[in-house]
């Protein structure tokens, strides 16, 4: 399929995709992005729009389902959020280990957005590397990696406040 053959299919249902994709999301940004992204696997599927008996379902369906997986990660991601937010259960804030705990949340806050968000999944969240990179949309080893920054620099910072 040549990009003029993608672009014929693909224009003329942009507007119904955006729309679906604003519904769901209720974000203009969100949904720009999740179209986008849809746009874009559909383009490396290199599926036969144009032969397709549907090709708007085809579309919209493409759509639908990245922003499904969008509101996934938001779920996810505000579980963890919530979850580093609330004191912890085995020790009081006001002891010893409570303090190391808010001492260890304002480091991880510090982080930058990308260590930050993996080592929550992690260490917070308990997740896997592997669910954590199907949930950010990195790659394992990426993961691991900013994993491994992530976690040296809080040692670096945890030793210099204790």
């Amino acid at each position: 399929m040549t990009l003029q053959e993608f672009n014929r299919t693909v224009d003329p249902l942009l507007g119904k995709m955006l729309g679906l994709a604003r519904r769901l999301l209720r974000d203009p940004d969100d949904a720009a992005d999740a179209l986008q992204e849809a746009l874009l696997k559909l383009w490396r599927s290199q599926a036969p729009l144009p032969d397709m008996e549907k090709p708007d379902a085809y579309c919209l369906k493409a759509v639908r389902m990245q922003c499904l997986d969008m509101l996934e990660r938001r779920r996810e991601l505000s579980r963890l959020d919530e979850a580093a937010e609330l004191p912890s259960a085995e020790a009081p804030p006001d002891s010893p280990a409570g303090e190391t705990r808010q001492l260890l949340l304002r480091i991880i806050a510090t982080l930058p957005e990308a260590q930050q968000r993996i080592v929550r999944l992690i260490a917070l969240g308990g997740l896997t590397p592997e669910e954590a990179a199907q949930i950010t949309g990195l790659t394992p080893a990426n993961v691991r990696q900013l994993l491994s920054r992530g976690r040296r620099k809080i040692k670096i910072l945890f030793n210099k406040n204790y």
